[in-house]
Order: structure tokens, then sequence, then C-alpha cells
């Protein structure tokens, strides 16, 4: 799979710098008199107009406090760089083991047809070079469409495991150097956790962000410079849901998530200009 370069490799280096102060997403240029048009940040998870929009609220209430417009991408939509700054890939079921080349465990309930959305809608977002954040979910199935397998069933497959189920709180622990670590300026930090599922191989030109206590991946993201040409990175845990309990690396993480978001914007405009 070739993922051609859309985002200035410089940019992405250079962003944990440049959130290194107080975050702020300035807007993209605007006309004189009119309001800067904001981030538009496509959100995977329903399945047509006709969906319950409230299945997305705490996506769209984190975004739209980072100051970005929540776009709701259906399934089968297509992913288009002139629509969207940037993808989200939400939580919800578990992601069919077939499609990393394992039978399910008895344990897995599959939502095949979003499963085949989100991978072709993955695949347009990568081609592109959209900036991507997946969450929990969205996490597993970003790592599946680049290669990598899941846990199917952490508390049957993996000896000794934390409850990682039903908002229980735990501690992971960041890896030094990385952009994720970087951003929230700490080394461990407490998350909450809503799944049963997790990253089990990361696919190639990914790199581990962060770990829990019992060896659960709980976040990857691209090498920069890597084989992966596009700003993309997941978390196992849930920033964007209330319970989470440091609301300022939730800030943090969604802040750094649109300041990939207007890189890809600036030069989407700069592009125009130039045609």
């Amino acid at each position: 799979m070739r993922h051609p370069v859309r985002l200035s490799v410089l940019s992405w280096l250079l962003a944990p710098i440049l959130i290194a102060g107080p975050l702020t997403v300035a807007p993209a240029q605007a006309d004189p008199g009119q309001a800067p048009p904001r981030l538009r940040i496509g959100i995977t998870g329903l399945k047509s107009a006709s969906d319950n929009l409230h299945k997305l609220d705490t996506y769209r209430n984190a975004l739209l406090k980072a100051g970005a417009e929540p776009v709701p991408l259906y399934s089968g939509s297509p992913v288009l760089a002139a629509d969207i700054d940037g993808i989200l890939f939400a939580g919800g079921e578990d992601v069919n083991p077939a499609l990393y080349g394992e039978k399910p465990d008895p344990t897995v309930a599959i939502n095949g047809p979003r499963d085949d959305s989100e991978m072709a809608q993955a695949e347009s977002a990568l081609e592109q070079g959209i900036p991507i954040l997946g969450i929990c979910r969205g996490s597993q199935l970003l790592n599946v469409r680049l290669g990598g397998s899941l846990v199917q069933d952490i508390p049957s497959q993996v000896p000794g495991a934390l409850p990682h189920q039903a908002g229980n709180l735990h501690q992971i622990t960041l890896t030094p150097g990385t952009q994720l670590a970087e951003t929230v300026g700490l080394t461990t930090m407490r998350v909450n956790s809503y799944h049963h599922q997790s990253v089990k191989t990361l696919a190639k030109g990914l790199r581990l962000t962060a770990v829990s206590d019992d060896g659960i991946i709980e976040g990857w993201e691209a090498i920069p410079g890597g084989p992966i040409h596009s700003p993309v990175s997941g978390v196992q845990f849930h920033p964007e849901k209330p319970d989470f309990p440091m609301p300022s690396v939730s800030q943090r993480i969604f802040a750094r998530f649109l300041l990939s978001a207007q890189y890809f914007a600036a030069q989407k405009s700069a592009r125009v200009r130039v045609k």
C-alpha cells in the first residue's frame, strides 16, 4: 500500500516543539470582515443521516471545545480532502478478526458493514495524507488497516491483565521522545478504559507511545520519516469522555490533532493559490 506525501515532513516533526507552550489553533486565512472558517473534522461511526447523531456527542463536543467543526462521515461516505481537514475514527464494535487473518473468539461482537466502510475510508484518508486520530476501536481498526493485529479478548488471552472495561481507571506509561509524550508533557498518567480488545502487533511504520502496567498497548503513532506519510495516531483510552481523569491532557491531545489538521488545511489553500 502506497501513501503519498501530502503533509510537510518538517511540519510533522516540528509539531511537538510548536505546542510546547499553551495550545491554540490559529484560524485559517479568511476575507476581511468574514468570520474565519473552522477546521472541519470528519467523525466515523454513523450508518446514515437517519442514525442518532447523539451517538457521537462526546467526540463532537471535544472537537467543538477545541475549536473545530465536527462533520459526520456516514457508512460508505467518500473521504475527500476538499471537504475535511482531518478525520477521527471513533469507538464502537469489535473489528472483524478475519481482517487480520484470525478466526473470531466467541466474545467478539462484529459490525461487518461498518468495518468495510471504515477500512475503505481509512485507506482513502491515508492516500490523501489527511491527518487521522483513532480512539479505542478507531485505533484498533487503523492498526489493522496498516497491517497489524489485535488481542481479541484481553480477559481470556492476557494472563494477569488489569480490568479494561466499564470505565475502569488505570495508569499508563508514555514512551519518551514520542509526540504523544511531548504533547502531554508527562511520563505516566491515569486514563479511562472501555475495551476488551487491544492492539497486539503494531503495523510496520508505527511506534509505541503508551502502555499499561499489564503490557497492553494504549497508544501508537506513525514514525516520523517512516513509510507512513500521513500524521496518523491512535489511543486506546477515551480522552473525549467526561470521565477522562485529566481534562488538561485531553485538551492537549485534541489541540495536537487540530494542529496537524491546520497544517493540512494550509497546504490545501497554498495549492489552490498556486493554481
